[in-house]
């Protein structure tokens, strides 16, 4: 796909390189998101997979013919990034739901803040973006790089509600938000440099993030290859009778504590 002169450069040997292990890296994912089943373990990621995959080959393609000038792939582009971000935000919202599945009442308090939140940086994007809407590359960088902070912002939160109440997280969970966290870390760098200069393609910042994303596929990559193929069980339920047994002294006492705490407040 990469042109070779007689004596290839060190940036043309490093795009072919990073072109190859970047594009295996993103065809493992594929197999193992379809391998491991991952449409029934967390479905929006399994979509973004589907759609990333065949979309940056299709991309590479497209980047190495004179088609890559046409308005039309320009379009293709940035409408693909967007839907990019779209889906990772799925993939978030999903993933929060799943590991509260079981906290009902955690889940209806935290839903309204994650709510509350969400809808305010959805505003303060469409301000930014309204404000600079004449100017087209400011228009669509601008409004990516909200996007990938609101990303950012809404993984913290998911983080802290776990860390704060105490809930497991498993391991495959933790490892798709880290990937999605340092990738919208990435781009918020790289957006912030493409409103500052007209072009960064081969200089320091362009491979560092390449490197970065090809970092972030490998995460992923080793998250599926660790899942395990047998079905999730449900998490063991206490039986009737011992919840007969253990609820009155737990009654009692949850009791006592209220009472205890009703005095200190007279």
């Amino acid at each position: 796909m990469v042109r070779f002169s007689t004596v290839a450069s060190p940036s043309a040997t490093f795009e072919f390189i990073q072109t190859i292990v970047g594009t295996s890296l993103e065809l493992g994912l594929l197999y193992f998101a379809i391998r491991r089943r991952l449409y029934t373990r967390l479905t929006s990621f399994y979509l973004y997979i589907i759609f990333l995959v065949p979309k940056d080959i299709l991309w590479l393609y497209i980047a190495n013919t004179p088609k890559l000038n046409e308005p039309f792939w320009a379009y293709f582009y940035w409408t693909t990034e967007f839907i990019c971000v779209f889906l990772r935000l799925l993939i978030i919202f999903e993933i929060y739901l799943r590991v509260l599945q079981e906290y009902s009442t955690i889940r209806r308090i935290t839903w309204r803040l994650l709510s509350a939140l969400t809808i305010l940086l959805f505003l303060w994007t469409g301000l930014a973006v309204w404000q600079h809407s004449h100017i087209l590359r400011d228009f669509v960088t601008l409004g990516l790089q909200r996007m990938e902070l609101t990303q950012t912002v809404l993984i913290l939160a998911i983080l802290g509600i776990a860390v704060y109440y105490r809930i497991q997280m498993g391991a495959f969970f933790r490892s798709v938000l880290a990937g999605i966290g340092i990738y919208s870390t990435i781009q918020i760098v790289v957006f912030q440099l493409g409103t500052l200069r007209d072009n960064t393609a081969g200089t320091i910042f362009d491979y560092a993030h390449r490197v970065s994303y090809l970092g972030v596929v490998v995460i992923w990559d080793l998250a599926l290859w660790r899942l395990s193929d047998a079905p999730q069980r449900p998490r063991p339920r206490i039986s009737q009778k011992l919840y007969d047994e253990m609820y009155p002294p737990v009654h009692d006492r949850l009791r006592q504590l209220n009472d205890r705490l009703a005095e200190m407040l007279r």
